[in-house]
């Protein structure tokens, strides 16, 4: 079988629970509340837990604006 390319994570439509942690820079257990909060969308596929890419970049956004305006 042959291996698939490495698909960088920005052009990805979701990402395991621990990638979305380094694409954030945040720790486990503030991304695992993030998502039980509903603040990133995200599934469960078997035991991995996969956050979809736009609810992240959106909610990345969102930060951004708030600390724009503090």
């Amino acid at each position: 079988m042959a291996r698939s390319k490495k698909v960088p994570l920005e052009s990805r439509g979701s990402l395991t629970l621990n990638e979305a942690m380094i694409y954030v820079g945040l720790g486990y257990s503030k991304a695992r509340r993030l998502v039980s909060e509903g603040c990133w969308a995200a599934y469960r596929n078997g035991r991995e837990i996969r956050v979809i890419k736009r609810s992240l970049d959106e909610w990345m956004e969102r930060q951004a604006a708030e600390s724009y305006l503090r």
